[in-house]
């Protein structure tokens, strides 16, 4: 039960793994508000304005491979799906970019057909559309 994006990205593998390792970058595409670390084990946070009120989720970074690859666990999360799965960024250097890989997997079965499974995946729709236009034209639509 993954959630899973793979396109190309005509920007070199250095740029897209920036726009995921470094506070610019995330702001960039994907969260106005966040502390973005720099080193396995620490935990980077990413903050959202919503009508209630902020929501902050943090990840702990796991893996970093520059510029190929980095991999985090979600430690905190409003929303109670997210705590524990894991997201995975794959970039592999093509003639004309990259061909980049997101998975967000680790998804407990009960949250199948849920409400916040189903919003999880339409948001990585609009993110991963975010992250293609940040790394190719400088302008994504972070939240």
């Amino acid at each position: 039960m993954d959630i899973k994006h793979n396109f190309r990205i005509e920007a070199s593998p250095k740029k897209v793994y920036e726009a995921i390792t470094t506070q610019q970058g995330i702001h960039g595409w994907w969260a106005n508000d966040a502390d973005v670390m720099q080193n396995v084990g620490q935990v980077s946070k990413m903050r959202f304005a919503k009508e209630a009120g902020p929501v902050e989720m943090q990840f702990r970074i796991d893996s970093l491979q520059p510029p190929n690859k980095v991999q985090w666990t979600c430690v905190s999360c409003p929303n109670p799906a997210w705590t524990g799965t894991k997201i995975s960024f794959d970039i592999t250097e093509t003639a004309n970019g990259c061909d980049f890989t997101f998975i967000h997997g680790g998804w407990d079965p009960k949250w199948r057909d849920q409400l916040p499974y189903q919003q999880t995946k339409e948001g990585w729709q609009h993110f991963m559309q975010s992250i293609k236009a940040y790394c190719e034209t400088g302008n994504g639509q972070p939240w």
